[in-house]
């Protein structure tokens, strides 16, 4: 698994498009959007993020040629903008994880608990 980390829309929005360098052969790529964690305790703030992290990047490290791009936002700042308010992006909740189509087309998506019940996920990322 490569793991791309972006800060913007404008950087997910590049990631998606260029990607890395080994992008051409990752056969899945999937964005996970998370609450950052607090620089005092290196903690997020969502408690469903907490649960759903390492369970998601196990996940998709068993996923050959696979590409996971992270996007962190703060709470009630967003990254560079607000997620509920993103004029290009409809996250309305946190975590959420969503496949990315050829093209860097942002596809199907597990939303906030389900991102860290193991059955939904596996369901999930067994679709890939």
């Amino acid at each position: 698994m490569h793991t791309i980390k972006v800060q913007d829309d404008d950087q997910l929005f590049e990631a998606l498009q260029q990607g890395p360098a080994d992008r051409d052969n990752a056969a899945h790529v999937y964005v996970l959007f998370y609450a950052r964690e607090a620089p005092a305790t290196g903690v997020s703030w969502c408690p469903d993020c907490v649960k759903a992290d390492p369970l998601v990047r196990q996940g998709i490290e068993k996923i050959p040629d696979s590409v996971l791009i992270t996007y962190p936002f703060d709470r009630k700042t967003g990254g560079a903008k607000h997620y509920w308010q993103s004029p290009t992006l409809t996250i309305n909740a946190l975590p959420t994880l969503v496949k990315v189509h050829k093209g860097g087309k942002l596809g199907d998506a597990l939303v906030e608990a389900d991102c860290y019940n193991p059955a939904m996920l596996e369901a999930f990322l067994g679709q890939a």
